[in-house]
């Protein structure tokens, strides 16, 4: 997670001043959160799971793997925390099922920061 945390600088300095005090400071709080998240599990991630990669048949595939990279796994959900789970709790917890396990209170943080910090900067 060392690798992700520091860049609230670089977004807030794309975002310009399309962002208020109190919107840089929460990038910034959670940039600093993200410094101190315990240990969490990593591997390689997809780098762009979202439907428009979900082929489905019998079981889900994932294809377009340009953005695969080694990273701490729950970067792999971020988008899907910040679409297809936003409004649907149900949607996480039959993935966290399928998944085989909930995710830790250090990988849950670590979503958390990673969420605020992933998130593109506005128009």
């Amino acid at each position: 997670m060392a690798a992700a945390a520091g860049g609230a600088e670089n977004y807030l300095t794309r975002a310009g001043d399309r962002l208020d005090q109190d919107e840089q400071q929460l990038i910034r709080e959670h940039d600093a959160r993200l410094h101190r998240v315990g240990p969490v599990s990593v591997g390689y991630i997809h780098g762009d799971n979202q439907p428009r990669a979900w082929l489905w048949s019998q079981r889900l595939a994932l294809v377009d793997f340009e953005r695969a990279r080694p990273a701490a796994r729950v970067q792999h959900f971020v988008i899907l925390a910040t679409t297809q789970w936003a409004d649907h709790p149900d949607r996480e917890q039959a993935f966290l099922r399928s998944y085989g396990r909930e995710l830790s209170d250090a990988e849950r943080h670590a979503l958390d920061c990673t969420c605020a910090l992933d998130l593109p900067a506005p128009i």
